[in-house]
């Protein structure tokens, strides 16, 4: 009732459709949320005709942005007495409160005829139930109602058996009885419940209603929707329905569709705010800008701020909030004028200063925003983004003025550093930009020598990207060598770890290896020289070593979180996955009485964990468990993207609508994170080894653990069950957290799968199309193979994956002509393939290989793929070409990019090796011709020989060798 004080229902209660729910012989009244209001159609046409009624829209005809405002007419009012003099009281007149709402189309009408073809309107469009009960069951009925939403679904469940020993065919009981039994985790009794009460009652807008929380609390959105839309035309009045509908609408980001029923809900209920700033917040994100700053000016018409500071905050809020849709819709003046406005309105000075000085820099008043900048600096002297922003625009001052920025920057931060002595960004920020020999030597002692002295491990992090000056990283590898001569152990301790890892990022690695032993000597109770060693060996290929370094760091210091979890990671790769299982319990430690894990790294949804549980597993031949630990990777995923429904109302209620947009904006962006793709891409990887290896999958199915999800010991202990104990009930809305299983059908077809899904939510990861051109050139699905091969080629222009891709193409595409089964490519196929075939092949062929030569030892080997796809018999030639690179770039010679363990490994495993047991399968040895056509025996071997002389620290091909 307008403005009355009512507190909005929560979402998936039934209090919207409450008032009309039962039909009985009498009025029915009830205290507290069910039975709030009168329901006998009598008493609310009596209440219409007390207080006016809105005139009934099913539909809202969308705004034009272009439209101007409407003006008042003469005999329209505001549709609720309550709202008027609540109004009137503020001062605020009725002309001021009409002119707000015709700015969104609201009509309002008045008197006893709107009344009743209200009524008449909602009784032709099915409201209520021809199906009656007697006054004892309607009772029943409300307690079912009551215990519902106390949470005793057990109790419901009792009340909803008595209604229908007396009337089995009550639709709207056993809907309820449904939506209780979905509470006690019976999810097929509670949707047979939902189906049987609609069939018996077609048209209730109850029994649709229940039916989409049904769906709802699985997550099935679309489904859920199209429920709701069918209780709303059964009901176009009920204002629950409609908020219900407009958040699951915008948790799948159907912006248009939110945005129309904004508008009902504003045009239903004009008096409540939320459906103002609703409906402002659904304009912001369809980009209709004006129509969304017009919005938030007519709720400030008539929504007065109040006094207590949850208040004076949420006005505050909204102000900022206005100015930021203004800077958004590139209106830059307005939104000045708006900060400046109603600056002393506003709590959040920090915010609003960020906002003016962002949108002074982009109007180009760089001055005004370099002030700015510097007071944000006397709140946050070390903001690494004002640093950056204040250089911006002073450098952009200089080059108006015509003097040299360097000048400038450097009276700057003369001045910051004096202001602000105790800032490492005042003095950080410098070294950017000075050049060797015009002041980068002093600045860079005066920042680091107190590093040294203080013991500060992290050096190397936060000075290493000055390192791709060629002038500024001699000099200081040089100032490090001189202070290896330093009389205090840690400052040469320190220096000893730094030029370990310079030396490491040059390849030196029996030179690393000792100045990490030395710096380990110098610092005993530094864990982080330890982890230092460990990466050094990690990267020579000695993880097992790596690892048990890595262990010895934990262990010294046990509440060191980033030395555990390197620790963990080294022990996955090294294939310990017990042992890094049991390491990784450290930091959980919520146990039950039987010592099992209850808050474990998957309840925390620990990305790193999981994905590098799923790669230990894969190296072991453990194809199923990697898979699940893939799918838990990217359930977490989907739980962020779950996680965001309770605030759609939460942030509109709390006018939190700056965060709330970012938050959404996050979530639409989130699968582009690369832990994603990551496990995406290693799901695809196995699945196309079982498609493959017929063999291999027939053991994976026939083995006990296929299609069973058991999951190593270690890694079981820290994924939570999920289940409820006996005589705890769960809320609707809560799905069941079991552990994720991933089971295999059809590989080929599960991998397009999932594909497919990379391709919507990461379309400009290069790898993204390499791994959609393997799955689908092996489903002989060519034109879509093609797109593959042009968006890579768009993305990474030059790159080994765009020639791999290339040469494959067109090698397996013409072998398909070629071939018994070529009649069964379409015309049409055939057609467009050859139109987009380049005319000179060749020469793009040559000229890409030419490109992946001066690349790293992996973009050769793609070079010499493709020389061997074209002219097979040169195979031996292409691999003593591929050594002798190898050679090249162990010596570093001729500028290339040194040698990288990893890269040759993988040259190993995915290009030279051929599967032993394989050799005499034909299908098996016509795939290797697409996708290894350097693959040999002899040459694997000898790649090894050659690898195990570079890398004499390499567990791989030490064990390869011996082997």
């Amino acid at each position: 009732q307008g403005m009355a004080g009512r507190s909005e229902p929560k979402e998936g209660s039934i209090d919207g459709f409450r008032r009309t729910s039962v039909s009985t012989g009498g009025c029915v009244r009830g205290g507290g949320g069910f039975c709030e209001r009168v329901l006998h159609p009598f008493a609310r046409a009596r209440e219409a005709s007390e207080v006016g009624s809105v005139r009934s829209v099913e539909r809202a005809a969308p705004i034009d942005p272009e439209a101007a405002v409407v003006p008042a007419r003469p005999h329209d009012r505001v549709s609720s007495l309550p709202v008027e003099k609540k109004l009137s009281r503020r001062g605020i007149s009725r002309t001021r409160v009409s002119q707000s709402l015709c700015l969104v189309g609201v009509v309002v009408s008045h008197g006893l005829g709107s009344a009743h073809a209200t009524m008449a309107q909602r009784k032709a469009g099915g409201e209520g139930s021809s199906q009656r009960l007697s006054s004892k069951e309607a009772s029943l009925f409300r307690q079912l109602v009551r215990f519902y939403e106390s949470k005793l679904y057990r109790k419901a469940i009792k009340s909803a058996d008595q209604i229908l020993k007396k009337h089995p065919d009550h639709g709207e009981t056993l809907a309820m009885k449904g939506l209780a039994t979905s509470s006690t985790g019976k999810k097929e009794e509670a949707y047979q419940l939902a189906r049987e009460g609609l069939k018996k009652d077609l048209q209730s807008h109850v029994c649709w209603h229940v039916y989409g929380l049904l769906y709802r609390s699985d997550r099935n959105y679309r489904e859920a929707i199209k429920c709701y839309r069918n209780a709303l035309r059964l009901d176009p009045g009920n204002l629950q329905i409609m908020r219900d509908l407009a958040l699951l609408q915008v948790q799948i980001r159907d912006l248009h569709g939110h945005l129309e029923t904004r508008q009902q809900l504003l045009h239903q209920k004009a008096g409540n705010r939320n459906n103002w700033i609703g409906l402002a917040v659904a304009n912001h994100l369809c980009k209709r800008y004006t129509i969304a700053v017009q919005l938030i000016d007519g709720y400030l018409t008539i929504h007065e701020g109040g006094t207590s500071t949850e208040e004076r905050y949420e006005m505050s809020e909204l102000l900022l909030y206005k100015a930021w849709v203004l800077e958004e819709g590139n209106m830059l003046e307005e939104a000045i004028a708006q900060l400046d406005k109603h600056a002393n309105e506003i709590v959040d000075k920090v915010g609003a200063k960020e906002q003016k000085a962002r949108i002074l820099a982009a109007l180009g008043r760089h001055e005004e925003a370099r002030e700015l900048y510097l007071q944000l600096l006397g709140f946050m002297p070390d903001n690494a983004q004002y640093h950056d922003q204040l250089c911006q625009c002073v450098v952009a001052m200089a080059q108006t003025a015509g003097g040299p920025p360097e000048n400038a920057l450097l009276e700057l931060y003369r001045q910051l550093q004096k202001d602000y002595p105790n800032s490492a960004a005042c003095k950080r920020a410098p070294l950017s930009w000075l050049k060797v020999g015009e002041g980068f030597e002093s600045a860079f002692q005066q920042y680091v020598a107190p590093l040294l002295t203080n013991g500060v491990p992290s050096i190397f992090e936060d000075v290493s990207p000055l390192m791709h000056s060629d002038e500024k990283a001699r000099h200081i590898r040089s100032f490090f060598d001189d202070m290896l001569a330093h009389d205090k152990d840690t400052v040469k301790g320190l220096s000893s770890m730094f030029l370990a890892q310079v030396h490491a990022r040059t390849g030196k690695q029996q030179d690393a290896l000792n100045l990490a032993e030395q710096a380990i000597a110098l610092l005993p109770a530094f864990p982080e020289a330890k982890l230092v060693k460990a990466r050094i060996l990690q990267q020579f290929g000695a993880v097992k070593e790596a690892a048990k370094i890595a262990e010895e760091a934990a262990e010294m210091d046990p509440s060191d979180r980033c030395a555990n979890s390197v620790a963990v990671t080294l022990l996955f790769e090294a294939g310990d996955a017990e042992r890094a299982s049991t390491l990784a319990e450290t930091f959980t430690k919520d146990k039950d009485a039987q010592g099992r894990i209850l808050n474990g790294l998957d309840d925390m949804q620990c990305s790193w964990f999981a994905l590098g549980g799923g790669r230990c597993f894969m190296q072991k031949g453990k194809i199923q468990e990697a898979l699940n630990r893939f799918t838990v990777l990217r359930d977490f995923f989907e739980d962020f993207q779950e996680d965001q429904f309770d605030f759609h109302l939460y942030c509109l209620r709390k006018t939190t609508l700056r965060t709330y947009i970012e938050a959404l904006r996050f979530i639409d962006s989130m699968r582009e994170r690369q832990e994603f793709q990551d496990a995406s891409l290693e799901s695809i990887k196995a699945l196309l080894a079982l498609h493959d290896n017929e063999d291999l999958f027939r053991e994976f199915k026939s083995s006990k653990t296929a299609g069973v999800g058991d999951i190593q010991k270690g890694v079981e202990d820290l994924s939570v069950s999920g289940t409820l104990k006996e005589g705890k009930e769960k809320q609707l809305g809560e799905p069941d957290k079991i552990k994720p299983t991933f089971k295999v059908g059809n590989p080929l077809e599960q991998a397009c799968e999932l594909v497919m899904q990379l391709e919507k939510n990461a379309p400009l990861a290069p790898t993204t199309h390499m791994m959609a051109f393997s799955v689908q050139a092996r489903r002989g699905k060519w034109l879509l193979a093609l797109r593959a091969m042009k968006h890579l080629c768009v993305l990474a222009p030059g790159s080994p994956e765009a020639h791999q891709v290339t040469a494959r193409f067109w090698h397996a595409y013409n072998a398909s002509l070629s071939a018994e089964g070529s009649e069964e490519i379409p015309t049409l196929v055939r057609t467009v393939v050859d139109a987009m075939r380049p005319s000179n092949l060749e020469s793009v062929l040559e000229e890409q290989r030419q490109l992946c030569k001066v690349g790293g030892i992996c973009a050769h080997a793609a070079a010499m793929e493709g020389v061997v796809l074209q002219q097979p018999e040169r195979k031996d030639e292409a691999f003593s070409e591929l050594v002798k690179a190898l050679k090249l770039r162990a010596l570093n010679d001729e500028g290339l990019p040194q040698l990288d363990h990893s890269e040759c490994v993988r040259i190993h495993k995915e290009i030279l090796l051929l599967h032993p047991s394989k050799i005499d399968n034909l299908g098996y040895l016509e795939r290797v011709v697409l996708e290894k056509p350097l693959a040999c025996t002899k040459h694997a071997l000898a790649w090894v020989q050659v690898c195990a002389t570079y890398f004499p620290h390499s567990d791989y091909f030490q064990k390869q060798n011996g082997a």
